[in-house]
């Protein structure tokens, strides 16, 4: 089967033949990839855009074709523009293929099929809900946490978060028309099930879990190793993440365990430099709560560094106002760190309050300090937690079932859209 892949980010593998900067931010599409070399059915290609290319560039590796298109004059959460969709066609006709994956309904590369564009066969991944999030994007901010993080420049404008804001709510209307028009769509929770089929009652909706980067399947933590009362988090890039939550829960707890500390990744400290927006409220609230030496600043790391991370933490905490399956937590049940976790969204599919974490209501500072504190002090209650957890995870997302899945619902997609467009012909 010849499969065609739209992502929202140049693959490890492809951006290092190119010389391109590595992201690490859809860590699971490598695991995707490496279950479908060991499967062997599928011939695929890769296809994305970014601002690091000012030209279509192109490699093979491992079998894989990857072609990298730049973002030049096209906005990937604007609609498609003609020029746009002759562009994509180009890079399926030369692929030619038997099915098409849409990763991801955040950008607008799911319009092409959604619009009757292409009649080749397509499946989409959902990642995130866009609508959902543009809802709970602001995190629970108070009007006046929202005019203290702006200049009034910004106000006027409604740029910073303001800008964050409206642009979830222009790519939320996108996500809309390609959830309505794609009958066939990927899901991993019963909430992004529940929200697909709000949005399209007719859908075809399909259960697959993901596939996790190797270190995170075989890091173990060793106890001599342990940071005591230090915290792992994940991001701190908009509000919805919930980082300000987790600064005032800190705060409540400063004075019991005075050498807490909080390890956050894919974030730079906001105070260090200029910043707008919500760095900006971070930086106010880091500096009014104390907790300036409370955070290390770890910035992007690679999958064996984070996994390292995890390993040397006490705990890992995700905060977020709004998730589907949050990823980064995944990767601590896998590595067995014990967990804190708001009951956002898809997270009721992913931990059990109690079993595998323990969870607290998005935005409850109080109770999110107190689920911290009940595991400094229970040991005990951290382990059993962490071994649930790790568990659960192994199985959950176990690269051979994960991998036979994914290549089943190709299967089942080609195999439907080929029988429901041989009724249409009769």
């Amino acid at each position: 089967m010849r499969v065609l892949w739209f992502t929202n980010a140049v693959l490890p593998e492809a951006a290092i033949e190119l010389g391109l900067p590595v992201s690490h931010k859809a860590g699971w599409l490598e695991g995707y990839l490496s279950a479908l070399r060991e499967i062997g059915d599928v011939t695929l290609t890769t296809v994305t855009r970014t601002g690091s290319v000012a030209q279509e560039s192109e490699v093979s590796f491992g079998g894989v074709r990857h072609v990298v298109l730049p973002k030049t004059a096209v906005d990937v959460t604007a609609p498609l523009t003609a020029e746009a969709t002759d562009e994509y066609r180009q890079v399926l006709h030369a692929a030619s293929p038997d099915l098409v994956h849409f990763h991801g309904s955040e950008y607008h590369y799911g319009l092409l099929a959604a619009q009757g564009h292409i009649a080749i066969p397509a499946v989409l991944s959902i990642q995130g809900l866009m609508n959902a999030c543009h809802r709970v994007y602001f995190g629970g901010l108070s009007v006046r946490d929202i005019l203290r993080a702006h200049t009034p420049g910004e106000i006027i404008h409604r740029t910073g978060i303001w800008g964050g804001w409206r642009q979830f709510g222009r790519r939320a209307t996108i996500e809309g028309s390609i959830i309505q028009g794609i009958p066939h769509i990927i899901g991993r929770t019963r909430w992004d099930r529940a929200h697909v089929r709000e949005i399209n009652p007719f859908v075809h909706y399909y259960h697959c879990d993901e596939i996790m980067r190797p270190p995170f399947y075989h890091t173990k933590r060793e106890v001599a190793r342990i940071q005591p009362f230090s915290i792992l988090a994940s991001t701190a890039s908009y509000p919805l993440k919930g980082f300000h939550c987790l600064l005032r829960a800190v705060a409540l707890l400063k004075k019991d365990f005075p050498s807490i500390g909080i390890r956050l990744t894919d974030s730079q400290n906001p105070c260090a430099g200029s910043s707008g927006g919500y760095q900006r409220f971070l930086c106010h609230l880091i500096r009014t709560l104390g907790l300036s030496a409370h955070i290390e600043w770890l910035g992007t790391l690679d999958a064996a560094s984070m996994a390292t991370a995890l390993a040397e933490s006490h705990l890992f905490v995700n905060p977020s106002f709004i998730e589907n399956r949050s990823n980064s937590l995944a990767e601590a049940m896998l590595v067995g760190v014990p967990s804190v976790a708001s009951l956002a969204g898809g997270m009721t599919s992913t931990v059990k309050d109690g079993a595998t974490a323990l969870c607290f209501p998005p935005g409850d500072c109080a109770m999110l300090a107190e689920c911290i504190r009940m595991l400094f002090l229970d040991d005990a209650l951290a382990q059993r937690l962490a071994t649930n957890a790790q568990a659960l995870a192994r199985r959950r997302h176990d690269p051979a079932q994960v991998g036979q899945k994914l290549m089943s619902i190709y299967q089942a997609v080609a195999q439907r859209d080929l029988v429901n467009a041989t009724s249409r012909v009769d």
